[in-house]
């Protein structure tokens, strides 16, 4: 009938969002709490999956375009089809390859495709991929072509060093251009928490870098801040490396390793050899000529003989005993 006609047609199909809308304001109703997360789950599910669909058809049309820039960038020719993707390109797995190839072999145009990454600096830092691009591009750039991605830096210094990427930042930094005042800057702005970063598991790689490459005047307050209390830091897993750093690299000064040699002596270097880490720091102060001259100290095996007994009794006092022989 007319009326049975218009009742069908006016309901609400079990295909459409009111349908949907309803079944989903009665579910409560009609299921348990249980069921009911069980649903929300399911449907979480269903729109995960629809979103990695989409990102896999995005990565999917990146990757025919890299595909298609790669035997030009490694050739070394077309190096214009990158300008105006260089960052979309970095935070591909296989597009940061790219952009760090044709950074290598741009010559002239090294500069306008870092300048590319101008205002990304810190996001690429933290980017498990453009981290890589970032680092190439300091290696390629001029000491001054990179003063940009130092002046993006400015103002994080501490927590870039202290990042699982942006430490190697900070370190490449250092390698290649230690010269430019900008470098010299941010390094100030660094150490400011010297005593804590020494001791921070990424952090610690910039201050031994400093060691290696920075300015006398910062490679001496690191000297100074360890010296300050060397047994607490000679116990720690990195401070300790970087004591045995003061007193090994050639590029710090003689004045921060002789003072480094006076706040060690005999007694402390006992207490250390008998700690996991400390027992390195001992090893090196005790094969340094330089320490027997300044404690007036007779050879090794004559002062270590009274206690050897009770070293090779102790685990770490064995070892170091080991590294001694």
């Amino acid at each position: 009938s007319a009326g049975s006609v218009a009742e069908v047609s006016t309901a609400p199909s079990e295909a459409s969002p009111r349908f949907q809308e309803a079944d989903e304001l009665s579910a409560p109703m009609r299921t348990s709490a249980s069921a009911a997360r069980r649903l929300r789950r399911k449907r979480a599910a269903e729109r995960k999956a629809k979103a990695d669909e989409e990102d896999l058809a995005r990565r999917d049309a990146e990757g025919l375009r890299i595909r298609e820039l790669r035997p030009e960038l490694e050739k070394g020719e077309e190096l214009a089809q990158l300008q105006g993707h260089v960052w979309a390109l970095s935070q591909d797995k296989k597009g940061c390859r790219l952009v760090q190839k044709a950074l290598e072999v741009a010559g002239r145009e090294t500069a306008a495709i870092a300048a590319e990454l101008s205002g990304h600096i810190l996001e690429a830092i933290k980017h498990p991929e453009a981290n890589y691009v970032v680092q190439k591009a300091i290696t390629q750039l001029s000491v001054g072509g990179s003063g940009f991605i130092v002046e993006e830096i400015m103002g994080s210094a501490i927590a870039v060093a202290k990042n699982r990427m942006g430490c190697r930042i900070f370190c490449r930094l250092l390698e290649f251009c230690s010269t430019n005042p900008k470098v010299c800057h941010l390094v100030d702005e660094l150490l400011a928490d010297v005593s804590e970063l020494c001791c921070h598991s990424f952090a610690h790689h910039v201050i031994q870098s400093i060691l290696e490459h920075g300015e006398e005047r910062h490679k001496h307050v690191i000297a100074q801040t360890l010296v300050a209390d060397v047994v607490r830091f000679a116990q720690h897993k990195n401070t300790s490396y970087l004591i045995e750093k003061v007193m090994t690299l050639c590029t710090c000064s003689e004045q921060d390793q002789v003072a480094m040699v006076c706040a060690l002596d005999f007694k402390r270097l006992l207490f250390l050899a008998k700690t996991q880490y400390g027992r390195h720091v001992a090893k090196t102060m005790l094969k340094d000529p330089r320490w027997y001259a300044v404690w007036g100290a007779e050879e090794f095996e004559r002062i270590i003989s009274p206690f050897r007994a009770g070293l090779e009794a102790d685990r770490f006092g064995s070892l170091f005993l080991k590294d001694m022989a």
